[in-house]
């Protein structure tokens, strides 16, 4: 491991956390471009648009692995002023003072709830249609000048994809998290019992395995079972029926043609088809779960009636928790226009500018392209000349792919120290601690704050192999099964525990298949809490280390209320 990299961001003063949420290995050149690059320019356009009291997340690199920073105004951590001193800040800081009236200025216009608004309107189909043109242009037809032009359309694309991620980030905890937190620390909802209040909306999240659902259904129907049994591919299944062959083509076109991780270099779902026959396979297996729809219904009722005795039962409250019900689905669903689609034409352009790069020699194999820098293929397919590429992207494609010997650590720099707002104006300490409260609930950051997530700490708990935060409720037992990121999706079996770091919207399709949900990482407000509520699965996250002590194949039982998992036997 170099020293170089670490001593360098060392050198900022910054909290840096390694990344392994979306970036469990080293990053590709085209996703460093992608994330590293264009991703943290659109935060930062986010935070100035929205007047966060922040400049934005600044990412580096180390031998290949990625890290991010949270960015202070003026661009260095300082030593916080005294309280005193605020008021007085606020009026004379010109940076300070700008986006203190920029949030006052859109929250005056309510104006997060006009991008909810609008990106259910027609953002996000727009966004979508988008990214299916690029993926249904037939490439072959362009010359090289032509593919290149598309590329560089494809990386606007992407780079105002995630920027819109970003912004309905911001949307989600303008509308959720003022909710959430009032009633989490003044009336003593955890943030587990409120998400009740919102559990069974995330259609998105869910839609991968409710188009298998039907796509197992019309085999039953058809009387295919066998067939299914015994396929090898897609293809096999696809003279079931009609219905069968058309079902798969919709589910193909539409959720196949996700990118399977924040990697532009990995495969979609559509270019593994076999993994798709194993998922129906393993979920024909299972038996049919009992509808969920009817018990989030009821539990959105129950917690809403709680929700409506604590703050009153007025038509203010009810806007509340209607416009919180609007968002929250947005927030995990975005990700298929924002990112999945955005990512997965950029696949599909590299590829063929890898094939076009291999045939002439300047790539040893079409793969590599995605470890040469984009410029660099721009360059080429506008016959400009650039030196050694060949060799070039091959060095870089075995140091990416080579075992793993030693990662860098988890954390370079001090140790993140979140701000104290107390003595901001009212309103715009209620926004700021807004985001501060969802970092420490879709994460396990700690903001020193209590409030009634801080439960004590059980027998079982501490009893237990592995313990963490109980997110989705219920007792399962089952045997673990340790996936570290998505190329072992094929191990899972129907009712197996799924043990991993951290999940993302693209694993909702295998969740089908799983019993309970145990995380190294996340919080209640995190991707895993939420698809485990959406699933009625038990899951505890924010373990630490329950992928490293718990055995893959062993036999355990995880309680998602205490958040203990015990080995049994």
């Amino acid at each position: 491991m170099t020293t170089n990299g670490l001593s360098t961001l060392e050198a900022t003063g910054l909290s840096w956390e390694r990344e392994d949420t979306h970036w469990p290995d080293r990053l590709s050149r085209w996703a460093a471009e992608l994330y590293m690059t264009r991703q943290s320019r659109g935060i930062a356009e986010v935070c100035d648009d929205a007047g966060l009291l922040f400049e934005g997340v600044r990412t580096a690199e180390v031998d290949g692995w990625a890290y991010m920073a949270v960015v202070p105004l003026g661009g260095r951590p300082r030593k916080p002023p005294p309280n005193w001193l605020m008021p007085l800040l606020v009026r004379v800081v010109p940076d300070l003072r700008k986006r203190i009236a920029t949030m006052r200025r859109l929250d005056r216009a309510d104006y997060w709830r006009s991008v909810v608004d609008d990106w259910l309107a027609e953002d996000e189909a727009a966004l979508l249609a988008e990214g299916h043109r690029f993926l249904d242009t037939d490439l072959s037809e362009l010359d090289d000048e032509a593919l290149a032009d598309l590329t560089d359309r494809a990386w606007e694309f992407a780079e105002r994809a995630v920027k819109k991620h970003f912004h309905l980030h911001g949307a989600g905890i303008s509308e959720i998290m003022r909710l959430s937190m009032e009633l989490n620390r003044n009336h003593g909802f955890t943030t587990a019992e409120l998400s009740g209040l919102l559990t069974g909306l995330s259609d998105t999240t869910t839609g991968p395995a409710e188009a298998q659902a039907e796509i197992i259904q019309l085999i039953r129907d058809a009387g295919g079972e066998d067939t299914l049994l015994a396929a090898a591919t897609v293809d096999d299944l696809r003279p079931i029926s009609e219905d069968v062959d058309a079902a798969l083509t919709r589910y193909l076109g539409s959720w196949g043609r996700r990118a399977l991780r924040y990697e532009v270099a990995y495969p979609t779902i559509a270019e593994t088809p076999g993994q798709l026959v194993e998922l129906l396979r393993a979920q024909f297996r299972r038996p049919s779960p009992s509808a969920r729809a009817a018990d989030h219904a009821e539990l959105r009722t129950d917690v809403e009636r709680r929700v409506l005795a604590a703050l009153g039962d007025t038509a203010a409250t009810r806007d509340r928790i209607e416009r919180a019900r609007q968002a929250f689905p947005i927030r995990e669903g975005n990700e298929t226009a924002t990112v999945a689609l955005p990512a997965a034409a950029l696949r599909s352009l590299g590829l063929e500018a890898g094939r076009r790069l291999t045939s002439t020699g300047h790539l040893k194999e079409p793969a590599h392209v995605f470890d040469a820098l984009p410029s660099e293929v721009d360059a080429v397919l506008r016959s400009r000349p650039v030196a050694d590429l060949a060799a070039t992207a091959a060095a870089r494609h075995a140091a990416r792919t080579a075992p793993v010997d030693e990662r860098p650590p988890m954390r370079i720099g001090p140790e993140p120290v979140l701000p104290d707002v107390s003595a901001f104006p009212d309103d715009i300490r209620e926004s700021v601690e807004a985001v501060l409260w969802f970092s420490s609930k879709a994460a396990t950051v700690k903001t020193g704050i209590p409030d009634a997530d801080d439960q004590p700490t059980t027998d079982a708990a501490v009893t237990s192999a592995v313990s963490g935060l109980g997110v989705a409720p219920g007792t399962y037992e089952g045997v673990a099964r340790v996936v570290l990121d998505e190329s072992g999706f094929d191990r899972i079996e129907p009712g197996d525990v799924l043990v991993c770091p951290i999940t993302s919207p693209i694993w909702s399709m295998v969740f089908p298949l799983v019993g309970a949900l145990v995380c190294d990482s996340g919080g209640p407000l995190s991707h895993p809490a939420i698809i485990a509520r959406e699933f009625g699965i038990p899951a505890v996250v924010g373990t630490e280390d329950a992928t490293t002590r718990l055995e893959d194949g062993a036999r355990i039982r995880v309680d998602g209320s205490s958040g203990a998992v015990e080995l049994v036997g």
